[in-house]
């Protein structure tokens, strides 16, 4: 049908503009150029951390900035409703897995969590933090919902 549409659409472009060719390099273009659009879009969402579903946010707490927050929570608000089981890992610059240590937290579907308060990990650092939400499955297993990196700047005192 989509192919008939495009053939019907092509006709009329040609018809309406006199039989220019140029007109038909336009209509036979238009689908490598969405192609492109819809590929640049993939790479684009794939490497910026797009989900669909779920959103991730994080924040540098503490006087010192001791503390990394990090919050996860549903785009569509009947998760709230549902309240899977959600689990967090943290990989700390130094490539250690730190594990969430304590009760799943979760505020009105919104889950939240400290580093390394609750996952008994090593103290915040300058560096790139790899933070990974899981979901529980129904056959006791862990499916990654989302992951993101959370990029720690070297604070000016430190120097």
């Amino acid at each position: 049908m989509t192919v008939m549409n495009g053939l019907v659409a092509a006709a009329i472009v040609f018809v309406a503009t006199g039989g220019n060719a140029l007109s038909w390099l336009v209509v036979l273009a238009a689908p490598a150029v969405l192609l492109l659009t819809l590929c640049f879009t993939f790479l684009w969402n794939l490497a910026t951390g797009w989900n669909r579903l779920w959103w991730a946010e994080w924040a540098i707490a503490g006087d010192n900035g001791e503390f990394l927050n990090l919050w996860f929570w549903p785009k569509n608000r009947i998760f709230v409703f549902s309240r899977p089981a959600i689990d967090t890992r943290v990989r700390s610059p130094d490539g250690a897995w730190h594990l969430f240590a304590a009760d799943t937290h979760s505020l009105g579907g919104k889950y939240y969590a400290t580093y390394p308060v609750q996952f008994n990990g090593s103290p915040v650092v300058p560096g790139t933090y790899t933070v990974v939400w899981l979901e529980e499955t129904t056959g006791s297993g862990w499916k990654e919902v989302l992951s993101h990196r959370v990029k720690v700047p070297r604070r000016p005192d430190s120097a």
